[in-house]
């Protein structure tokens, strides 16, 4: 689901079990923390840094969605910019002082509102939800704490079916919206395990509504925003105009550009409803880590991951990421139409803030240029023509820690498809380096033994500083001819399957064919391996029928080393 994404750096992406949720954020399968030692590197000069934000931005098209980036030190702002458009329909461009909807970086704001109200004795974060939502199912043995920490087993309403074709739609209340999650099963016993969830800060916003007497819009606007002077940051209010807010967009199937798709801010409350602007959240930042908001003791409780929230270097509203080896606190958004991610690495004072209006994998722009502004700039790879015979010679399979990747050659390019995601492009570049088509970060570079012979792919997630080795462990499997199957072999396949974690399509395709698609998300063609056994030709998993009577039955989807079986709908 779109909506207010979970940070991708905290994702991993070997307990996806959404198919095709591999294609947009498993090129390294590695975690982004990479965590290494910070180098020591002598800041640049302000000024030398003034022209970095356009240089960023310089390869982006002026005729699409676009990018708005600031860049900050120490109180003191380095440069901001902006490229694209900010409505396509009418033809104007996006500028540094727009309005963006921020989508999961709001939750920042309803945790430090909620820590606010601790730090005035108003709450405890020990204290438990049945005090503020005393009919809540378990109530009891939930905390705030485990609320704003993602520990709480709430389970995520976006992830509930017809969330996207009908909730997320429909001006709500606190009072439904608090209905509506308390029928949702819990994902686990409150404590015992970490998932990041959206109807927790639901929750948190109806809880800071208990305690203030005041909706939670109105509670953040008295509690943050006004004595922060943050002017363009706030609730979108669906009843009033917001002057200078962007449109958002999606990709289209014919690969253009489509409007969002419609969602009622009623609906993310302190989740992911705010609007804000790169200049505030800047301000943010810097009042935040500042010390100028909270207790000291409730700063280092929102950014100290604790209990079954450490593994994820999840605090409250903000996750322990990493620049370069330097430490960096940070949290990404996503919401219908908009991307975003803002970083603050504490050991320079640095903000970098990166604030998209197209939905899907964002450029890198904010890694990118907070690297610069410490000094500490990525590797950039230079392109290079390679020979069919030296592109054809690292194609294999290579393996580290029991994952294999396999490099192909197909159609004049190289591919990289590690186990469990899809076939990505790569790049040839000089000094026998691979880079990704997608992600300007991450890339690897031929590892050879004495006699020159490929032995390994030493492979730079997310840009860090330290590689990991992926041994080569032999050639590509033999490539088998598909088998040919009867209109009624696929016939009986065709249809729609179902379980309470996720459910697909499968249809005839213009080629006579079939494919296969997940809600909301693209169709993709399966291939043949046997009668009842198929494989996605776009990412690796496989499908296998119970097809033993006139119609299948049932399917099962294998991906990532996990399954699901889903029945079929009906009797068509």
């Amino acid at each position: 689901m779109r909506a207010y994404r979970q940070p991708a750096s905290s994702r991993p992406a070997t307990t996806s079990l959404i198919l095709l949720s591999l294609i947009a954020f498993s090129l390294a399968g590695s975690s982004a923390y990479a965590g290494t030692a910070a180098a020591t590197s002598v800041l640049p000069g302000m000024k030398s840094l003034a022209g970095q934000c356009d240089a960023i931005l310089q390869g982006m098209s002026d005729t699409g969605p676009g990018t708005v980036v600031l860049a900050a030190r120490k109180g003191e702002l380095i440069c901001t910019s902006a490229r694209g458009m900010a409505d396509m329909e009418l033809g104007l461009a996006l500028k540094p002082e727009q309005k963006f909807r921020i989508g999961s970086i709001t939750k920042q704001f309803t945790a430090v509102a909620l820590l606010k109200l601790v730090d005035q004795g108003k709450a405890r974060l020990d204290d438990p939800l049945s005090k503020y939502l005393s009919d809540f199912p378990d109530a009891s043995k939930i905390t705030l704490l485990q609320l704003l920490n993602h520990t709480a087993g709430v389970s995520d309403l976006t992830n509930a079916p017809n969330f996207a074709e009908t909730t997320q739609r429909i001006d709500t209340t606190s009072k439904d919206l608090v209905k509506l999650i308390s029928v949702l099963p819990a994902d686990f016993a409150p404590g015992t395990s970490w998932k990041y969830s959206n109807s927790g800060y639901i929750l948190l916003s109806s809880v800071i509504e208990k305690i203030t007497g005041k909706s939670w819009n109105l509670a953040l606007d008295e509690l943050l925003f006004k004595p922060l002077n943050l002017k363009d940051t706030g609730w979108e209010n669906p009843e009033q105009v917001w002057p200078g807010l962007v449109r958002g967009y999606q990709k289209n199937a014919q690969g253009g550009y489509a409007p969002a798709s419609p969602m009622s801010m009623t609906v993310p409350q302190g989740a992911g409803a705010l609007i804000s602007t790169v200049n505030d959240l800047w301000h943010w930042n810097e009042a935040l880590h500042g010390g100028h908001i909270l207790s000291t003791a409730s700063y280092q409780q929102m950014t100290t991951p604790q209990g079954a929230a450490a593994k994820e270097r999840y605090g409250f509203g903000i996750l322990n990421n990493q620049v370069r080896g330097h430490a960096a606190l940070w949290h990404n958004g996503g919401i219908n139409g908009f991307v975003t991610a803002l970083t603050y690495i504490p050991d320079s004072g640095t903000t970098v803030v990166q604030l998209n209006n197209l939905e899907g994998p964002p450029k890198p722009y904010l890694m990118q240029l907070a690297a610069q502004v410490i000094g500490d700039p990525f590797v950039v790879l230079t392109r290079e023509k390679w020979t069919e015979e030296s592109m054809k010679n690292v194609q294999g399979i290579y393996a580290k820690d029991g994952v294999t990747r396999a490099i192909k050659f197909q159609d004049g390019k190289l591919y990289s498809r590690r186990q469990g995601g899809q076939d990505l492009a790569l790049i040839t570049a000089t000094q026998e380096r691979l880079g990704f088509d997608i992600d300007a970060l991450t890339w690897m570079e031929l590892v050879r033994d004495g006699q020159k012979k490929i032995t390994g792919l030493n492979f730079y997630p997310q840009g860090s500083s330290a590689s990991e080795l992926w041994a080569r462990q032999g050639d590509l499997p033999a490539e088998t001819a598909a088998p040919t199957l009867s209109e009624v072999q696929l016939a009986r396949l065709v249809g729609s399957y179902t379980s309470p974690a996720f459910s697909v399509d499968i249809r005839r395709t213009a080629k006579g064919g079939l494919e296969v698609q997940a809600k909301g998300q693209p169709s993709a063609e399966i291939v043949a391996t046997d009668v009842n056994k198929f494989k996605l030709t776009v990412v690796d998993a496989s499908l296998e029928f119970d097809a033993q009577g006139p119609l299948a039955e049932n399917v099962i989807l294998r991906q990532g080393g996990h399954e699901i079986k889903m029945q079929r709908v009906g009797g068509k």
